[in-house]
């Protein structure tokens, strides 16, 4: 007959430090004490951390990284009225890999938190990411557009000063060579 014993499990808030690593994550940058739930094992006569415990290092790691925490990461993609394919869609990352960073599974690298951030502030839109994917078709093309955008600048310079100047005659005519050619 096999007994089981009545395990009883004690957790308590315990002292803990976080180790916040250096940029290239070669070292630890901080320690930051925090106090987090743990429970004692009979078994093993020591404390280990809780799901609860985990997920607070977890998000003061975040924190302090400046990385955007799961439910922002969430909160983000809700705001810019995305499904999760589409917004994989558009930072170019697998449709597998925008999941976890919202259930906090894993974390996005500080790289793409950058750009997050950058789309949650506002200060690149989905349109400039969409735009910035699609392939150039030459640089003869791109220069053309730079062309076009230099006629556009030396017909408003020439509006204002009443001529478009000796170098800018000169530049323009550099131009027009290049894109012929």
């Amino acid at each position: 007959m096999n007994k089981k014993k009545n395990i009883i499990m004690k957790i308590e808030e315990r002292d803990f430090e976080v180790s916040i690593p250096t940029a290239d994550g070669e070292a630890i940058a901080e320690l930051v004490p925090i106090r987090i739930p743990m429970e004692w094992d009979e078994e093993l006569q020591e404390w280990l951390m809780t799901e609860a415990g985990l997920k607070q290092v977890e998000e003061t790691k975040a924190r302090y990284m400046g990385l955007m925490l799961p439910g922002e990461i969430k909160a983000l993609r809700e705001k810019l009225r995305l499904t999760q394919k589409e917004i994989s869609d558009v930072l170019q990352i697998g449709e597998k890999t925008w999941s976890p960073w919202e259930t906090g599974r894993m974390r996005p690298s500080r790289s793409m938190n950058l750009l997050l951030r950058a789309l949650d502030d506002g200060k690149i839109t989905v349109d400039y990411l969409k735009a910035l994917a699609q392939p150039r078709v030459s640089w003869r093309a791109d220069a053309h557009y730079m062309s076009f955008n230099l006629d556009t600048l030396f017909d408003q310079a020439s509006a204002v000063s009443g001529s478009t100047g000796h170098a800018a005659a000169e530049v323009e005519e550099q131009l027009e060579e290049a894109v012929a050619a």
